[in-house]
């Protein structure tokens, strides 16, 4: 690779552990809200009240009620340093989202069209390409259904592309789509027809639609 390539990548790495080295704030409960409040100071006033009539012994939910809404009534967590940081991550996440989009693009142009003449190349596509690229996530729910009549199973992909479903026997991962959809099935099927995406909204993408989106969009040939 060009060293001048090699030098930003670089800069651009150290900046990333620059930036990761700043501490973030404490995971911790942001108080209390505005109804929270106002229900623990009615229950320190009715507390206040039966103390100044002369009663000894204040009912136990009041003292439990109480003390839970005490203890959670912290202030919220201050800022980090490193949130100043996150509109430049957002940018630096697009553009090196576009750069490696027309990497691969010319990379396939490349081969595609210097493989000796002959036929045009083949290159297949795995789940972890869909994952580098941003067109899945190890966040998105997935489910597999081979036929109306059979049952649902969920599954979602690992970051080395790997796809952990809930089977009969338990959670177990899979190399590929199609493994896991023969181990629950029982019988061979193709993973990409059978697995598909819950979207937000509640409709269901087949992967093999979202991989032929990437394939159309990322120069893929057949």
């Amino acid at each position: 690779m060009d060293p001048k390539l090699i030098e930003n990548i670089e800069a651009i790495r150290n900046w990333l552990n620059e930036v990761e080295a700043i501490p973030l704030p404490e995971d911790r409960p942001s108080g209390l809200s505005s109804q929270e409040k106002q229900e623990l100071r009615r229950i320190e006033g009715l507390i206040d009240q039966l103390k100044s009539h002369g009663v000894a012994l204040i009912p136990a939910e009041l003292v439990d009620k109480q003390s839970e809404l005490a203890a959670r009534d912290v202030p919220a967590p201050a800022p980090s340093d490193a949130t100043k940081f996150l509109p430049t991550l957002e940018e630096l996440c697009g553009r090196l989202g576009e750069l490696a989009k027309k990497a691969r693009i010319l990379r396939n142009q490349i081969r595609s069209r210097t493989a000796n003449n002959g036929p045009r190349a083949y290159y297949d596509v795995e789940p972890l390409d869909l994952l580098n690229a941003g067109y899945l996530s190890t966040n998105d729910r997935l489910e597999l259904q081979w036929s109306k009549r059979s049952a649902v199973y969920e599954g979602r992909l690992e970051s080395d592309g790997r796809i952990r479903a809930n089977t009969q026997d338990g959670w177990k991962a899979f190399p590929s789509l199609s493994s896991a959809a023969q181990y629950i099935s029982g019988r061979p099927q193709n993973g990409w027809e059978h697995w598909r995406r819950i979207n937000d909204d509640g409709t269901r993408t087949q992967l093999i639609k979202i991989r032929e989106q990437y394939e159309e969009e990322n120069g893929e040939s057949r």
